[in-house]
């Protein structure tokens, strides 16, 4: 997704086309784009394995694997900032605009830590269902115990809120997530998001079993300076208790 934006403003494209991606997704592209200025096209299904006249773009996290460990150098993340930089700016300001207009802004500028909580399997992604690559939220992995931990650092003083991102608007998501100084939840596409975070913020991530280790978030902690946390965790659907999430934090 933001790879096609970037290039498709760069190439002062006004519509960009992406392949649908089930009943929640493709609303999310088209929000992006919204927030980008160009209109979404679907790509029409009849399209699949024929020549379109567009250009195909590399998935955005090839730039951020390091199977290797191998940490981002001063070089990479330059680069990093080049090619997505400007975006980044634009959907900032407009994902705030955008919020202040509805009057959710005040809400994510007064909550200090987000604890992930993963959205419900929806039939489509399932297994057998109509995705081409199945899985989606808790059908893949989850921290089970967010409520317990997000009342537990809320007794402790701490501003904190629970949230399913996939019931959010994306500028809500944004701005979430650049408001936050914590953020806590199981390994998953949310943490993406750590692209919007600001410097010396810090994002806890439960490592669930993957291998080899892709070490994509670090690396987008890398990039923006962030503190980046990953307790490795046994399976894929887990709980922690809540005083331990306080121990890493320590």
């Amino acid at each position: 997704l933001i790879p096609g934006l970037a290039l498709s403003r760069a190439a002062g494209a006004r519509r960009v086309i992406f392949e649908a991606c089930g009943p929640l997704m493709t609303p999310k592209l088209a929000e992006a784009c919204a927030l980008a200025g160009l209109r979404l096209q679907l790509a029409p299904p009849e399209a699949e394995g024929q020549a379109l006249p567009v250009r195909v773009v590399p998935r955005w996290d090839e730039l951020l694997y390091r199977p290797d460990t191998t940490h981002q150098t001063p070089d990479d993340i330059q680069a990093f900032h080049a090619l997505y930089g400007d975006l980044r700016d634009l959907l900032l300001a407009r994902a705030q605009k955008a919020c202040k207009a509805r009057g959710t802004l005040d809400t994510w500028q007064r909550t200090d830590l987000l604890v992930l909580k993963r959205s419900p399997e929806h039939p489509y992604y399932a297994p057998g269902g109509a995705a081409r690559f199945s899985g989606y939220g808790r059908g893949r992995r989850a921290l089970l115990n967010t409520a317990e931990i997000a009342e537990h650092l809320a007794g402790c003083g701490h501003p904190v809120r629970e949230i399913d991102l996939g019931t959010l608007p994306l500028w809500d998501q944004i701005m979430a997530f650049r408001h936050a100084d914590l953020v806590i939840g199981a390994r998953g596409a949310e943490f993406a998001h750590l692209f919007w975070m600001r410097p010396g913020t810090t994002a806890m991530m439960f490592a669930t079993p993957l291998q080899p280790e892709n070490n994509a978030s670090r690396s987008l902690a890398e990039i923006f300076q962030l503190r980046f946390i990953a307790p490795k965790v046994d399976d894929h659907l887990f709980s922690v208790p809540p005083d331990r999430v306080r121990a890493y934090l320590a």
